[in-house]
């Protein structure tokens, strides 16, 4: 019976706290492919914002820090052109729980073939 109240207490302690959710203060897009990719551009549909590079040579990135923020979920749109082919596909942060209580980075990898790697560190 104790337990269960202590339980009962700390829950409600933790929901009237807020959980913070996670922050990012920089974007990176990583080229692992063998070809230079061009007109790389990140935009956020619900928004309208953008963020692009004209090009990214293999094995390097791209990368742009910006004020800290909160991750909000929406969806992003990357599209590029390798090897004359054009590529686009959608990332989606979903409800990405507090992994850190510093700001991360969110790191988007382009791989051979139009395959994409998303993630924050």
């Amino acid at each position: 019976m104790v337990t269960r109240f202590l339980l009962c207490i700390t829950c409600a302690a933790l929901a009237a706290c807020g959980v913070k959710p996670q922050t990012v203060n920089e974007l990176i897009i990583q080229n692992r492919t063998s070809e230079v990719v061009y007109e790389v551009k990140l935009k956020i549909p619900e928004t309208g914002k953008v963020v692009s590079c004209s090009s990214i040579l293999s094995g390097s990135e791209c990368s742009l820090g910006f004020p800290e923020r909160a991750l909000q979920g929406n969806l992003a749109n990357l599209s590029w052109q390798e090897d004359g082919v054009g590529y686009s596909r959608t990332l989606s942060a979903g409800n990405i729980a507090a992994v850190s209580d510093r700001p991360l980075h969110a790191v988007v990898v382009i791989l051979p073939g139009g395959h994409l790697q998303a993630g924050l560190e």
